[in-house]
Protein backbone atom coordinates (compact mmCIF):
# COMPACT_ATOMS: atom_id res chain seq x y z
CA UNK A 1 0.00 0.00 0.00
CA UNK A 2 2.93 2.33 0.69
CA UNK A 3 4.31 1.66 -2.80
CA UNK A 4 0.88 2.22 -4.35
CA UNK A 5 0.56 5.54 -2.53
CA UNK A 6 4.06 6.62 -3.54
CA UNK A 7 3.33 5.77 -7.17
CA UNK A 8 0.24 8.01 -7.08
CA UNK A 9 2.16 10.85 -5.42
CA UNK A 10 5.03 10.75 -7.91
CA UNK A 11 2.67 10.68 -10.91
CA UNK A 12 0.50 13.48 -9.57
CA UNK A 13 0.93 16.94 -11.11
CA UNK A 14 -0.83 18.96 -8.39
CA UNK A 15 -0.98 17.08 -5.06
CA UNK A 16 -2.11 18.76 -1.82
CA UNK A 17 -1.58 17.61 1.77
CA UNK A 18 -4.34 18.25 4.32
CA UNK A 19 -3.42 17.66 7.97
CA UNK A 20 -6.00 17.09 10.67
CA UNK A 21 -5.71 16.94 14.44
CA UNK A 22 -4.28 13.42 14.28
CA UNK A 23 -1.08 14.80 12.76
CA UNK A 24 -0.70 17.01 15.84
CA UNK A 25 -1.37 14.09 18.22
CA UNK A 26 1.32 12.13 16.39
CA UNK A 27 3.72 15.11 16.44
CA UNK A 28 4.28 14.42 12.75
CA UNK A 29 5.14 18.02 11.80
CA UNK A 30 8.76 17.25 10.86
CA UNK A 31 7.66 14.52 8.49
CA UNK A 32 4.87 16.68 7.02
CA UNK A 33 7.35 19.45 6.25
CA UNK A 34 9.97 17.04 4.89
CA UNK A 35 7.50 15.36 2.54
CA UNK A 36 6.20 18.73 1.35
CA UNK A 37 9.69 20.10 0.71
CA UNK A 38 10.90 16.88 -0.90
CA UNK A 39 8.38 17.15 -3.73
CA UNK A 40 7.15 20.75 -3.49
CA UNK A 41 3.67 19.80 -2.25
CA UNK A 42 1.34 22.50 -0.87
CA UNK A 43 0.07 21.89 2.69
CA UNK A 44 -3.25 22.87 4.24
CA UNK A 45 -4.78 21.93 7.57
CA UNK A 46 -8.21 21.58 9.07
CA UNK A 47 -9.10 24.09 11.77
CA UNK A 48 -8.06 21.61 14.49
CA UNK A 49 -4.92 20.59 12.60
CA UNK A 50 -3.53 24.13 12.62
CA UNK A 51 0.13 24.01 13.67
CA UNK A 52 1.18 20.98 11.60
CA UNK A 53 3.37 23.28 9.50
CA UNK A 54 4.49 26.87 10.07
CA UNK A 55 2.00 28.94 8.08
CA UNK A 56 4.82 31.30 7.17
CA UNK A 57 6.28 28.43 5.13
CA UNK A 58 6.10 29.09 1.36
CA UNK A 59 4.25 25.78 0.83
CA UNK A 60 1.54 26.49 3.43
CA UNK A 61 -1.94 27.41 2.18
CA UNK A 62 -3.44 27.75 5.67
CA UNK A 63 -6.71 26.27 6.87
CA UNK A 64 -9.06 24.60 4.40
CA UNK A 65 -12.64 23.38 4.60
CA UNK A 66 -15.87 24.81 5.93
CA UNK A 67 -14.45 26.22 9.18
CA UNK A 68 -11.64 28.73 8.67
CA UNK A 69 -10.95 27.89 5.05
CA UNK A 70 -11.04 30.91 2.72
CA UNK A 71 -11.91 30.60 -0.95
CA UNK A 72 -8.20 31.14 -1.59
CA UNK A 73 -7.13 27.93 0.16
CA UNK A 74 -10.23 25.95 -0.76
CA UNK A 75 -9.79 26.74 -4.46
CA UNK A 76 -6.30 25.21 -4.31
CA UNK A 77 -7.73 21.96 -2.96
CA UNK A 78 -10.35 22.10 -5.72
CA UNK A 79 -7.63 22.38 -8.40
CA UNK A 80 -5.57 19.49 -7.05
CA UNK A 81 -5.44 16.08 -8.70
CA UNK A 82 -4.43 14.22 -5.52
CA UNK A 83 -5.25 14.87 -1.85
CA UNK A 84 -3.16 13.34 0.94
CA UNK A 85 -5.23 13.37 4.14
CA UNK A 86 -3.21 12.95 7.33
CA UNK A 87 -4.98 12.35 10.64
CA UNK A 88 -8.28 13.88 9.58
CA UNK A 89 -11.69 12.52 10.47
CA UNK A 90 -13.18 14.06 7.27
CA UNK A 91 -16.30 15.31 9.05
CA UNK A 92 -18.81 17.66 7.42
CA UNK A 93 -17.29 20.84 8.88
CA UNK A 94 -13.68 20.06 7.93
CA UNK A 95 -14.67 19.21 4.36
CA UNK A 96 -17.66 21.55 3.95
CA UNK A 97 -20.06 18.68 3.48
CA UNK A 98 -17.51 16.57 1.63
CA UNK A 99 -16.89 19.09 -1.15
CA UNK A 100 -13.36 20.14 -0.01
CA UNK A 101 -12.00 17.80 -1.20
CA UNK A 102 -14.81 16.61 -3.43
CA UNK A 103 -15.71 12.94 -3.40
CA UNK A 104 -14.42 12.54 -6.95
CA UNK A 105 -10.81 13.33 -5.98
CA UNK A 106 -8.07 10.75 -5.79
CA UNK A 107 -7.38 10.52 -2.05
CA UNK A 108 -4.70 8.90 0.10
CA UNK A 109 -5.88 8.71 3.71
CA UNK A 110 -3.36 8.20 6.52
CA UNK A 111 -4.89 7.61 9.94
CA UNK A 112 -4.31 5.44 12.99
CA UNK A 113 -8.05 4.65 13.13
CA UNK A 114 -9.36 1.92 10.89
CA UNK A 115 -12.82 3.42 11.40
CA UNK A 116 -11.83 6.80 9.98
CA UNK A 117 -9.84 5.75 6.92
CA UNK A 118 -12.10 5.47 3.89
CA UNK A 119 -15.11 6.42 5.99
CA UNK A 120 -16.25 9.26 3.73
CA UNK A 121 -14.00 8.96 0.67
CA UNK A 122 -13.09 6.14 -1.68
CA UNK A 123 -9.43 6.36 -0.76
CA UNK A 124 -6.12 4.54 -0.67
CA UNK A 125 -5.95 3.83 3.07
CA UNK A 126 -2.71 3.69 5.05
CA UNK A 127 -3.70 2.66 8.57
CA UNK A 128 -1.08 3.57 11.14
CA UNK A 129 0.48 6.30 13.22
CA UNK A 130 0.87 9.44 11.07
CA UNK A 131 4.51 10.09 11.97
CA UNK A 132 5.64 6.51 11.37
CA UNK A 133 3.63 6.12 8.17
CA UNK A 134 4.95 9.37 6.72
CA UNK A 135 8.48 8.26 7.54
CA UNK A 136 7.88 5.08 5.50
CA UNK A 137 6.46 7.13 2.62
CA UNK A 138 9.48 9.44 2.61
CA UNK A 139 11.87 6.48 2.72
CA UNK A 140 10.13 4.86 -0.26
CA UNK A 141 10.11 8.12 -2.25
CA UNK A 142 13.81 8.71 -1.64
CA UNK A 143 14.57 5.14 -2.70
CA UNK A 144 12.55 5.41 -5.91
CA UNK A 145 15.05 7.61 -7.70
CA UNK A 146 12.15 9.54 -9.23
CA UNK A 147 12.09 12.68 -7.11
CA UNK A 148 10.90 15.71 -9.05
CA UNK A 149 9.52 18.91 -7.56
CA UNK A 150 6.02 20.09 -8.45
CA UNK A 151 6.61 23.64 -9.67
CA UNK A 152 3.67 25.27 -7.93
CA UNK A 153 3.91 28.98 -7.10
CA UNK A 154 1.85 30.31 -4.20
CA UNK A 155 1.13 33.96 -3.44
CA UNK A 156 -1.59 34.93 -0.97
CA UNK A 157 -0.28 38.39 -0.09
CA UNK A 158 -2.54 40.32 -2.47
CA UNK A 159 -5.57 38.42 -1.15
CA UNK A 160 -4.81 39.28 2.49
CA UNK A 161 -3.72 42.88 1.88
CA UNK A 162 -6.93 43.73 0.06
CA UNK A 163 -9.12 42.48 2.88
CA UNK A 164 -7.12 43.94 5.76
CA UNK A 165 -7.18 47.43 4.24
CA UNK A 166 -10.94 47.50 3.83
CA UNK A 167 -12.46 50.24 5.95
CA UNK A 168 -15.37 49.32 8.24
CA UNK A 169 -17.76 51.21 10.49
CA UNK A 170 -16.13 49.44 13.44
CA UNK A 171 -12.91 47.39 13.72
CA UNK A 172 -11.88 45.23 10.76
CA UNK A 173 -11.40 41.76 12.35
CA UNK A 174 -8.78 40.78 9.77
CA UNK A 175 -6.76 43.91 10.52
CA UNK A 176 -7.04 43.10 14.23
CA UNK A 177 -5.81 39.52 13.76
CA UNK A 178 -2.86 40.69 11.66
CA UNK A 179 -1.87 43.23 14.35
CA UNK A 180 -2.27 40.54 17.03
CA UNK A 181 -0.02 38.24 15.01
CA UNK A 182 2.69 40.88 14.69
CA UNK A 183 2.70 41.55 18.46
CA UNK A 184 2.44 37.95 19.69
CA UNK A 185 5.48 35.96 20.82
CA UNK A 186 6.22 32.74 18.97
CA UNK A 187 5.14 30.60 21.94
CA UNK A 188 1.77 32.33 22.42
CA UNK A 189 -1.26 30.05 22.83
CA UNK A 190 -4.57 31.06 21.24
CA UNK A 191 -7.90 29.63 22.37
CA UNK A 192 -10.97 30.70 20.42
CA UNK A 193 -14.72 30.44 20.89
CA UNK A 194 -16.97 29.84 17.86
CA UNK A 195 -17.81 32.84 15.70
CA UNK A 196 -15.63 35.81 14.74
CA UNK A 197 -13.04 34.70 17.31
CA UNK A 198 -12.34 31.33 15.70
CA UNK A 199 -12.98 32.01 12.03
CA UNK A 200 -10.63 34.96 11.61
CA UNK A 201 -7.99 33.36 13.83
CA UNK A 202 -8.10 30.12 11.86
CA UNK A 203 -8.05 31.81 8.47
CA UNK A 204 -5.62 34.67 9.00
CA UNK A 205 -3.44 34.17 12.09
CA UNK A 206 -0.44 32.32 10.66
CA UNK A 207 1.08 29.64 12.87
CA UNK A 208 4.62 30.81 13.59
CA UNK A 209 5.94 27.39 14.57
CA UNK A 210 4.80 23.80 14.65
CA UNK A 211 2.94 22.28 17.58
CA UNK A 212 -0.33 22.74 19.42
CA UNK A 213 -0.62 26.47 19.97
CA UNK A 214 -4.24 26.77 18.80
CA UNK A 215 -7.30 25.36 20.51
CA UNK A 216 -10.71 25.46 18.83
CA UNK A 217 -13.84 23.71 20.05
CA UNK A 218 -15.76 23.86 16.81
CA UNK A 219 -16.55 20.16 16.97
CA UNK A 220 -19.02 20.88 19.77
CA UNK A 221 -19.48 24.59 19.09
CA UNK A 222 -19.90 25.33 22.79
CA UNK A 223 -20.03 29.02 23.68
CA UNK A 224 -17.98 30.29 26.62
CA UNK A 225 -15.21 27.69 26.28
CA UNK A 226 -12.15 29.86 25.74
CA UNK A 227 -12.03 31.76 29.04
CA UNK A 228 -11.96 28.72 31.38
CA UNK A 229 -9.77 26.86 28.86
CA UNK A 230 -7.26 29.71 29.07
CA UNK A 231 -6.81 28.90 32.77
CA UNK A 232 -5.90 25.32 31.89
CA UNK A 233 -3.53 26.53 29.19
CA UNK A 234 -1.86 28.85 31.69
CA UNK A 235 -1.15 25.98 34.11
CA UNK A 236 0.08 23.81 31.23
CA UNK A 237 2.36 26.54 29.88
CA UNK A 238 2.90 29.11 32.64
CA UNK A 239 5.69 30.83 30.72
CA UNK A 240 3.60 31.39 27.59
CA UNK A 241 1.30 34.29 26.84
CA UNK A 242 -2.27 33.01 26.54
CA UNK A 243 -4.93 34.69 24.40
CA UNK A 244 -8.58 33.88 25.02
CA UNK A 245 -10.57 35.05 22.00
CA UNK A 246 -14.23 35.22 22.86
CA UNK A 247 -17.40 36.96 21.78
CA UNK A 248 -20.06 38.90 23.61
CA UNK A 249 -22.40 35.94 23.11
CA UNK A 250 -19.84 33.62 24.72
CA UNK A 251 -18.67 35.93 27.50
CA UNK A 252 -21.82 35.63 29.61
CA UNK A 253 -21.40 31.86 29.92
CA UNK A 254 -18.11 32.05 31.81
CA UNK A 255 -17.62 35.60 33.10
CA UNK A 256 -17.14 34.23 36.62
CA UNK A 257 -13.79 32.75 35.61
CA UNK A 258 -12.33 36.26 35.54
CA UNK A 259 -12.06 35.85 39.31
CA UNK A 260 -9.98 32.69 38.82
CA UNK A 261 -7.74 34.37 36.26
CA UNK A 262 -7.11 37.29 38.61
CA UNK A 263 -6.61 35.06 41.68
CA UNK A 264 -3.96 32.89 40.01
CA UNK A 265 -2.53 35.95 38.23
CA UNK A 266 -2.61 34.12 34.90
CA UNK A 267 -0.67 35.52 31.96
CA UNK A 268 -3.90 35.79 29.97
CA UNK A 269 -5.28 38.42 27.60
CA UNK A 270 -9.03 38.04 27.05
CA UNK A 271 -10.28 39.52 23.79
CA UNK A 272 -14.03 40.05 23.40
CA UNK A 273 -15.37 40.69 19.92
CA UNK A 274 -18.51 42.68 20.62
CA UNK A 275 -21.10 42.78 17.84
CA UNK A 276 -24.14 43.06 20.10
CA UNK A 277 -25.59 39.78 18.91
CA UNK A 278 -25.30 36.07 18.39
CA UNK A 279 -23.69 36.95 15.08
CA UNK A 280 -23.26 33.45 13.68
CA UNK A 281 -26.94 32.61 14.16
CA UNK A 282 -27.90 36.01 12.76
CA UNK A 283 -25.82 35.45 9.61
CA UNK A 284 -27.17 31.93 9.15
CA UNK A 285 -30.75 33.24 9.35
CA UNK A 286 -29.99 35.85 6.71
CA UNK A 287 -28.18 33.35 4.48
CA UNK A 288 -31.25 31.11 4.55
CA UNK A 289 -33.64 33.98 3.81
CA UNK A 290 -35.21 33.87 7.27
CA UNK A 291 -36.32 36.77 9.44
CA UNK A 292 -33.62 37.74 11.94
CA UNK A 293 -35.19 37.24 15.37
CA UNK A 294 -33.91 36.60 18.88
CA UNK A 295 -30.25 37.23 18.11
CA UNK A 296 -29.64 40.80 19.29
CA UNK A 297 -28.99 41.93 22.85
CA UNK A 298 -27.74 45.00 24.68
CA UNK A 299 -24.06 45.28 25.50
CA UNK A 300 -23.03 45.77 29.13
CA UNK A 301 -19.85 47.69 29.91
CA UNK A 302 -17.33 44.87 29.54
CA UNK A 303 -14.42 47.11 30.49
CA UNK A 304 -16.03 47.96 33.84
CA UNK A 305 -16.93 44.32 34.45
CA UNK A 306 -13.31 43.25 33.95
CA UNK A 307 -12.04 46.08 36.15
CA UNK A 308 -14.49 44.97 38.83
CA UNK A 309 -12.76 41.59 38.85
CA UNK A 310 -9.35 43.28 39.13
CA UNK A 311 -8.18 42.91 35.53
CA UNK A 312 -6.64 45.63 33.40
CA UNK A 313 -9.24 46.49 30.78
CA UNK A 314 -9.27 48.37 27.46
CA UNK A 315 -11.58 49.11 24.55
CA UNK A 316 -10.95 49.29 20.78
CA UNK A 317 -13.49 51.01 18.53
CA UNK A 318 -11.45 51.60 15.34
CA UNK A 319 -8.42 50.23 13.50
CA UNK A 320 -6.09 53.02 14.58
CA UNK A 321 -6.43 51.98 18.25
CA UNK A 322 -5.49 48.32 17.75
CA UNK A 323 -1.71 48.30 18.03
CA UNK A 324 -1.20 50.58 21.05
CA UNK A 325 -4.08 49.01 22.97
CA UNK A 326 -2.85 45.47 22.40
CA UNK A 327 0.64 46.44 23.54
CA UNK A 328 -0.78 47.78 26.82
CA UNK A 329 -2.95 44.70 27.35
CA UNK A 330 -0.02 42.33 26.74
CA UNK A 331 2.17 44.30 29.13
CA UNK A 332 -0.44 44.41 31.94
CA UNK A 333 -1.84 40.88 32.18
CA UNK A 334 -4.22 39.56 33.23
CA UNK A 335 -6.22 41.87 31.00
CA UNK A 336 -9.32 42.19 28.85
CA UNK A 337 -9.76 43.97 25.53
CA UNK A 338 -13.21 44.75 24.12
CA UNK A 339 -13.20 45.02 20.31
CA UNK A 340 -16.22 46.56 18.61
CA UNK A 341 -17.01 44.72 15.36
CA UNK A 342 -19.95 44.33 13.01
CA UNK A 343 -22.17 41.21 13.01
CA UNK A 344 -21.28 38.45 10.57
CA UNK A 345 -24.18 39.31 8.27
CA UNK A 346 -22.70 42.80 7.71
CA UNK A 347 -19.02 41.95 7.41
CA UNK A 348 -19.18 38.39 6.19
CA UNK A 349 -16.30 36.13 7.32
CA UNK A 350 -14.72 33.39 5.18
CA UNK A 351 -17.48 30.86 5.75
CA UNK A 352 -18.85 28.86 2.86
CA UNK A 353 -21.25 29.53 1.29
CA UNK A 354 -21.93 32.90 2.90
CA UNK A 355 -19.47 34.93 0.90
CA UNK A 356 -17.70 34.93 -2.44
CA UNK A 357 -15.61 37.98 -1.61
CA UNK A 358 -12.78 35.97 0.07
CA UNK A 359 -11.11 35.06 -3.22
Amino acid sequence: MIRKAVDLILKSEFPVIICGQGALYSMAWDEVTELAELLGILVGTTITGKGCIPETHPLSIGVVGGRGGANFSNSIVDKSDLVILIGSNTDSANTYNWTIPSRGKTVIHIDISETETGNNYDSINLIGDAKVTLRELIKEIKGSGKIGKKNIILDRSAFEDRLSKERREAVNPLRFIKELWSLSPEEAVLIADPGVSAIYTAAFYKAKKVGRYFIFNYGLGGLGYSIPASVGAYFARPNSLIFSLSGDGSFGFSVGELETIRRVNANVVIIIFNNGSYGWIRAEMKARGKDIVGTDFSSPDYVKIAEGYGLSAYGITNDEEISDTLKRAIKNTPSLVEVIVEPEDKFVPPVMPWSKRFL
